[in-house]
């Protein structure tokens, strides 16, 4: 790939509200590169957007493109205290006075230098929910977005600049947009439009921005009356990961008894499989140890009689490599890194003793239950999800929770062998390629049932009825989400998603369900409650 790579001059032309720049050549530290740059700008009221097309024509390929990249912000008003960075961070983040945050070295902005300390955002999915970002005051504002339907994986990013263009030397911020083009030699690539604002206003004029770029694509979802009308679900979980089953399917009634004493009528029956919880995926296997099939069948109907609804979980993009369908398919359809090697995560659910808590979440210890990452551009893919859903609506559940879908890193695939031309369009526009499809044969089936996933990004709101995820990262991060003494604060911040997407319905996932303030946050933002019953548990009311 390509990077630094200097300030050639180029060529302008200057027409009414528009500037057009052309670069017949690029200087890199590689050397001068034939590689042609075309930059136009053009001014719509407060609006600055740039369309740019890149014509390789060197012997290597580009892998990245960096733009714009806004350098040298200290303050808008004069007090860098009053001043935020909001990132599209899960549902969002802002970070008040975030020079002086950044120059604190702590946290997700750590480098391996000082010029190296760095957040970046990754959209589609769980670490970015939008394409727009900002730098605010409570009076204005710079905006930066991608307006574009795009869904492939891209990054949004800010740093810190410890030194200007001429080399002096003094803390900036710099913000900007990355995309992943991998523009191969003889390759040309043009990009939807890039937009800079300066708004007149709060972070909300930023909002508004975005809102009325993506009502070009965006369609919201209709979901059925009973999401809509959902006081909240209660997370059940059967089979644990490391084999206990804590009830069976014949404590279903019970269960629901309980959950409707606290106003609950929907259930999200999560290790419900022979294999349970984080086992054996991609098989949903009925457990005859649990009830069997029939028994299972007629309790989620005894639920639906009374009025009750019931969500069965299913993974949406991991397979266990211990699996037949590994072995026969998954080992196809996994995603493949720079190396050609596929990409595996873990997750771990200690039970009482300490051998699985040595490792940690997502990390791939010596004692955690691997899963591998599948690229969901693959036909072999769409046949597995669609036949998740059909088993879950056969055995007469009211909807089907995909896990994953929209809540973890959209990864570049590497493999040749997939149906993507472009690694960056692995993730995203298979995932919504396979959503959008199956949506509209089940409802065209049942309009009544529905679809959730958790995490939460723009695009797929089009045909998720409910995201299972409101992060909170004083669970998390509490250090962060706190702030240290005389440090400024990192804070979540859902209302940048809320405000600019307030149909979309999600749960308060994850809250301390006994706290009033959270509680209380809930309310104010419009979301679903979320309750579970921890793995000692049986009744709702020792948690509500």
């Amino acid at each position: 790939g390509i990077r630094d790579v200097e300030r050639s001059r180029g060529l302008g032309d200057v027409y009414k509200r528009q500037v057009s720049i052309r670069y017949n050549h690029l200087k890199t530290h590689k050397g001068t590169l034939n590689i042609i740059l075309n930059i136009e700008y053009t001014l719509h009221k407060e609006q600055i957007h740039t369309h740019i097309t890149i014509e390789n024509r060197s012997g290597i390929p580009i892998s990245e493109f960096w733009f714009p990249r806004l350098q040298g912000i200290q303050t808008l008003g004069g007090d860098p205290t009053e001043d935020y960075l909001l990132l599209p961070e899960r549902m969002g983040e802002r970070i008040q006075n975030p020079l002086a945050y950044l120059e604190g070295g702590e946290g997700p902005f750590w480098g391996y230098n000082e010029e190296n300390l760095f957040r970046l955002s990754v959209y589609p999915g769980g670490y970015a929910s939008m394409k727009w970002m900002g730098f605010f005051n409570s009076q204005e504002g710079i905006y930066l977005g991608y307006h574009s339907d795009s869904v492939e994986t891209m990054s949004l990013y800010s740093k810190l600049c410890p030194k200007d263009i001429t080399g002096s030397n003094y803390n900036s911020l710099e913000m900007g947009l990355i995309r992943y083009p991998f523009i191969d030699p003889g390759e040309r690539c043009e990009f939807d439009p890039f937009v800079i604002a300066l708004v007149d206003g709060d972070w909300h004029q930023g909002a508004h921005i975005y809102r009325k770029a993506v009502e070009k694509w965006y369609k919201p979802v209709s979901q059925p009356d009973w999401i809509k009308n959902s006081n909240g679900w209660q997370l059940s979980g059967m089979k644990h990961q490391f084999g206990k089953s804590f009830y069976s399917y014949h404590d279903f009634l019970k269960v629901y008894n309980d959950a409707q004493r606290g106003g609950i009528s929907e259930l999200s029956i999560f290790g419900w499989w022979a294999g349970g919880m984080d086992n054996l995926y991609p098989h949903y296997e009925v457990d005859k140890k649990m009830g069997g099939k029939e028994v299972l069948k007629h309790n989620l109907a005894e639920i639906k009689k009374k009025g009750g609804h019931t969500i069965l979980y299913t993974q949406g993009r991991l397979i266990d490599p211990q699996t037949s369908f590994y072995r026969k398919k998954g080992k196809d359809i996994a995603i493949h890194n720079r190396n050609d090697i596929e990409i595996r995560e873990s997750y771990c659910f200690a039970e009482e003793g300490s051998l699985m808590r040595i490792g940690t979440k997502g990390v791939l210890g010596s004692n955690l239950h691997p899963f591998v990452a599948v690229c969901p551009n693959n036909k072999a893919w769409f046949d597995q999800i669609y036949k998740q859903t059909e088993t879950v609506r056969n055995l007469g559940a009211n909807g089907i929770l995909w896990d994953q879908l929209a809540a973890t890193i959209p990864y570049l695939c590497f493999s040749k062998n997939h149906n993507h031309k472009k690694p960056a369009q692995s993730v995203g526009p298979g995932n919504l390629h396979n959503v959008r499809k199956i949506r509209q044969e089940f409802k065209a089936k049942d309009s009544n049932f529905a679809f959730i996933t958790e995490g939460v990004y723009d695009a797929m709101s089009q045909y998720i009825d409910m995201f299972h995820g409101l992060w909170r990262y004083s669970r998390e991060y509490p250090a962060l989400s706190q702030g240290f003494k005389d440090r400024p604060r990192l804070g979540v911040f859902p209302e940048m998603f809320r405000y600019t997407f307030p149909e979309v319905i999600m749960t308060d996932r994850v809250i301390i369900v006994n706290d009033i303030t959270e509680t209380n946050w809930t309310f104010l933002l419009g979301t679903v409650s979320y309750t579970h019953l921890r793995a000692h548990e049986t009744s709702l009311h020792l948690v509500c």
